[in-house]
């Protein structure tokens, strides 16, 4: 598999997508600048047609309505953008809280382990000192590294918070000059210049000025994105990594079950390979009483050829006919009445014995079949290795092969 083909493509749509996630309240301030200058558009379209007019004309009081909606609308966005500063300028004082708390008690551990008699290392080498974790002295380097450690990250939280701060008042003071803009050239007055003419001159929030809080906010943004964009990446290769290790076990285990050897098929009557059980030329015939495995005396039958069932039963353990020594009264009480399979309606077995009626004992009833030949009927042997001579009207006197 190509790596390259399976790496997401970095796209305009990837980058507007990745925009909306990280950055909600630049995109809604978007929306609304938009609204803004297509309102100012037609207000002053109107100026120009209605100068005329002393009062104001029906269309002009029509889009002051509208002014007024979307003002509300602005002021609303505004007050959440305020809001949120708030929040997070708590946040910043709760960490540089934390910070010079953990000061003062990297201080106190370095005034601890010089009162113990240590030596202290460079502020950025306690790390890598050497040290016993078992006296005072060793506990308290380890103490300031862990110090060291929450401080720095609250550190990197705190430049995190102030640069949302620095992002929320930028975009705010953005909205604020457009809605200026708008009462300018509109030329709004009274009540309505005073709610639209709300810029300043430095950033609400910050008190800095637009061409410094820009450019960071800029910075901020190639930063969060290409952040988002490596997390993308990492968890792409993640599930391209399982994806891939799925895929290997799936092989691996299809390899496993591969036929490396063409198949061979091995006959379950006989044990021999070359041909299965439902055409094996074995017949079961039981040589020593000269009966078949259903009672029958042995006859000329080819497989597959129903039995002749007049032929009668002989059991040559107790010498009488009827049965076969496998259901022999005198050995198996239980079998003191006739062993006639009311399924197959043949004779020798039951019905609950009955492979046909059971297919799970197939197996085992073909595995007790004997070879019997079909060309000197005897038992033993199959007809391909028969020696016996029998006369064929073709080829005279010879033995017979398969």
């Amino acid at each position: 598999m190509d790596a390259s083909s399976t790496t997401p493509a970095f796209s305009l749509e990837k980058a507007e997508r990745l925009s909306k996630q990280l950055f909600p309240a630049y995109d809604k301030a978007s929306d609304l600048t938009l609204k803004i200058q297509s309102l100012q558009t037609r207000r002053v379209q109107l100026l120009d047609v209605d100068s005329s007019f002393v009062r104001v004309p029906t269309s002009m009081a029509y889009m002051m309505l509208v002014t007024n909606g979307l003002h509300k609308e602005v002021e609303t966005f505004l007050f959440n953008i305020g809001a949120h500063v708030q929040l997070l300028i708590g946040e910043v004082k709760e960490s540089d809280a934390i910070v010079q708390e953990m000061e003062r008690a990297k201080i106190s551990e370095k005034v601890r382990i010089v009162q113990q008699g240590g030596m202290l290392p460079p502020d950025d080498q306690y790390g890598d000192w050497e040290y016993d974790d078992d006296d005072g002295v060793g506990r308290g380097f380890s103490n300031i590294v862990n110090i060291d450690a929450v401080i720095n990250a609250e550190k990197a939280k705190g430049i995190e918070l102030k640069e949302k701060i620095n992002f929320n008042a930028t975009v705010d003071k953005l909205l604020r000059g457009h809605m200026s803009e708008f009462a300018v050239k509109a030329k709004m007055t009274d009540v309505e210049f005073d709610q639209w003419n709300r810029d300043s001159d430095l950033c609400l929030y910050t008190n800095t000025p637009l061409s410094t809080a820009r450019p960071q906010m800029n910075a901020w943004f190639v930063k969060k994105f290409y952040e988002a964009v490596h997390e993308e990446e990492v968890e792409w290769n993640r599930v391209k990594d399982i994806i891939w290790e799925i895929e290997g076990k799936e092989a691996a285990a299809l390899a496993d079950l591969a036929i490396k050897e063409p198949y061979v098929a091995t006959c379950f009557t006989c044990k021999k390979q070359g041909h299965v059980d439902r055409d094996c030329k074995q017949v079961d015939i039981v040589e020593e009483n000269g009966l078949n495995n259903e009672g029958k005396y042995a006859h000329l039958a080819h497989r597959g050829e129903r039995l002749d069932r007049s032929k009668p039963k002989f059991c040559t353990t107790c010498s009488k006919a009827g049965h076969v020594e496998e259901y022999c009264p005198v050995t198996h009480r239980e079998e003191a009445k006739e062993n006639d399979c009311t399924y197959c309606r043949r004779d020798g077995h039951r019905a609950d014995t009955c492979w046909r009626k059971h297919p799970e004992l197939r197996r085992e009833y073909l595995q007790k079949r004997k070879a019997f030949c079909d060309s000197c009927f005897k038992a033993g042997h199959y007809r391909d290795a028969c020696t016996a001579v029998r006369v064929t009207y073709k080829h005279g006197v010879r033995p017979l092969r398969a």
